[in-house]
């Protein structure tokens, strides 16, 4: 039978009394010595100090009606149990000095920026480098721009007559197997290379294309930007900025 709490104090007498109520109705409880109780009854709330009286759930009204009819408990309040957690917030946050004076709804205001900086953080840190998706077996990204030697690249493929082109953007495609990759062309083909990723897999290694080899092949460190979603492939010589 599932045992819920019924009443928790920090003052000694109370928790005697409070026993002895159970055993004279005969109700079943259970006592849970958690801290040390104080037999003061000027105590300092915030003091871990005190006991818990569960009762099983089919006598819990039973039970909480007599310890309000003494006096030993106040009756609950279908409002002041939605703020419950609020409360047990303010409880948790009065152990820290620095914030000890500061009023309830100033520890709740901080307590939601601190949490709305710990949420950038993680989205800030999952928008990490590895850009290649290893269980797509195709990886497409709309570029952006083109920059060689510091000269935007202005990219305009040409296509086969027979193949259909949805729009206009240029993109580079990434194959994982083997290791392919297409580069917009200028006023030409589609442009191939090889890719490879360094040891530390930082690093975008391309080799091999043809043609405009000066322009694509190279070792790219790979940025992100968090704020425009975009990539940036950046070598010695070119700069390509990329939208997945």
């Amino acid at each position: 039978m599932p045992y819920i709490k019924l009443f928790e104090t920090r003052i000694k007498a109370d928790f005697e009394k409070a026993c002895a109520m159970m055993e004279r109705e005969n109700i079943k409880y259970e006592a849970l010595y958690e801290y040390r109780l104080e037999r003061e009854k000027d105590y300092d709330p915030f003091v871990t100090s005190g006991a818990i009286i569960n009762v099983p759930r089919s006598v819990y009204h039973d039970a909480d009606r007599l310890l309000v009819e003494n006096k030993l408990k106040e009756k609950e309040d279908p409002a002041k149990q939605r703020f419950s957690f609020v409360n047990k917030v303010d409880k948790y946050l009065f152990v820290i000095p620095v914030i000890r004076s500061v009023p309830l709804y100033g520890k709740l205001l901080g307590l939601l920026a601190f949490t709305g900086v710990l949420l950038f953080l993680w989205l800030f840190l999952q928008h990490d480098h590895n850009f290649l998706k290893a269980n797509e077996a195709i990886n497409r990204f709309q570029v952006k721009s083109i920059h060689f030697e510091g000269t935007e690249m202005i990219p305009a493929t040409e296509y086969d007559y027979d193949l259909v082109v949805l729009d206009n953007t240029e993109q580079i495609s990434f194959r994982w197997v083997p290791n392919d990759v297409t580069f917009p062309g200028f006023n030409s083909e589609r442009v191939s290379a090889k890719w490879v990723m360094d040891e530390a897999g930082k690093e975008l290694v391309v080799y091999d294309a043809n043609p405009y080899g000066d322009l694509y092949n190279g070792k790219y460190a790979i940025e992100s930007s968090f704020w425009t979603n975009e990539i940036r492939l950046i070598s010695t010589t070119t700069r390509i900025v990329l939208r997945e």
